[in-house]
């Protein structure tokens, strides 16, 4: 019985490890696809062009600022360095609404 749970265990963490790797690749071929689909709300550029930093998923509170239409296709957030805003973009990396500096 403690054979089978000791050769458990590094079987867990292989599945473990597998699947961070695979959120992790999920997390930044959407970015990859966000460059070549997508630009940016206010100046324009596309993502290929400009510098962008990814900036994780869509929180409930910003989903809450965006009317009912938005929130249903936000997903995450992506930095433009160009003209420093923060576009909410859909899952296809379509860029929809911008956040400024100054709050939205």
């Amino acid at each position: 019985m403690l054979e089978g749970f000791l050769i458990s265990i590094p079987g867990v963490m292989v599945l473990l490890l597998g699947w961070c790797g695979w959120v992790l690749w999920r997390r930044r071929s959407r970015v990859r696809l966000a460059e070549g689909a997508g630009a940016c709300v206010i100046c324009k550029t596309t993502f290929a062009e400009a510098q962008i930093t990814y900036h994780g998923e869509v929180t409930k509170a910003e989903r809450a600022a965006l009317d009912r239409f938005q929130a249903r296709f936000a997903t995450f957030k992506i930095h433009c360095h160009e003209c420093g805003t923060i576009n909410i973009c859909t899952k296809d990396g379509q860029a929809f609404r911008a956040l400024t500096g100054e709050g939205g």
